[in-house]
Parts: C-alpha cells; sequence; structure tokens
C-alpha cells in the first residue's frame, strides 16, 4: 500500500489524510498567543495621527482664516482651536474651552487612578 501525503486546512502534511491519536491531542492542545498590544507604541501612533490632523486642518483653515491657531490639548489629547487677535495676539476664543478640556483631563487621571486602586 502506498502512503500518499496529503496536505490539510491547516497546510500540515499527513499520511493518507489521517490523524494519528497523539496528533488529535496535540493539535486540539495548541494555543495560539496573540502578541500584546505596545502601549507606548499606540499612543505615539495616535500622536502622530494627531498631528497630522492638526496640520491638515491649519494647511485648509490658515489662507481663508488666518487668526485661527489649531492646538493638541497635551492633557486630552484633543485638538482645540483658538481665535487670536491679528493686531496683539490675544486670545478672543478659544473651542473648547481649555478650561473644560483641563477638567475633562484631571477627571480622567482621578478616575484612572481609582480603577488602578480597585483592580
Amino acid at each position: 500500500m502506498e502512503i500518499k501525503p496529503s496536505i490539510d486546512s491547516n497546510g500540515i502534511s499527513r499520511p493518507n489524510g489521517k490523524w494519528s491519536r497523539s496528533e488529535a491531542r496535540a493539535v486540539t492542545t495548541v494555543k495560539v498567543v496573540e502578541p500584546r498590544p505596545d502601549p507606548e507604541r499606540e499612543r505615539l501612533e495616535k500622536e502622530a495621527q494627531l498631528e497630522q490632523i492638526k496640520l491638515a486642518i491649519e494647511n485648509y483653515t490658515r489662507p481663508s482664516q488666518p487668526d485661527i491657531r489649531v492646538e493638541i490639548h497635551q492633557g486630552t489629547g484633543q485638538i482645540m482651536a483658538k481665535v487670536v487677535s491679528s493686531e496683539d495676539g490675544r486670545v478672543i476664543r478659544e473651542i473648547p474651552p481649555k478650561e473644560i478640556l483641563d477638567l475633562q483631563a484631571r477627571i480622567q487621571r482621578k478616575v484612572g487612578g481609582l480603577l488602578n486602586k480597585m483592580i
């Protein structure tokens, strides 16, 4: 009797396409381990994306609205716009207001610290 290897759906060669008991046990106990996401890498990627969005908004608004400045809030990572006086450089309006974003950042830090203590 000639044994012809066959390839199963996983790309594994089996003689005559049959599994032995030990192979079946070995295959059923294989555990696929997914790599854990790197939080630092994710943070850097998000910062780079936000910076690209910020530059795109600035390039779009600068020709028609030179008094609008776009920034990324450090505490929350949200994009905010400032309307600046062309005469003296004074901030006329912030959207959303910096105070609200500062409050949001403080709440996120406190909630994050609380959750870390609970876990």
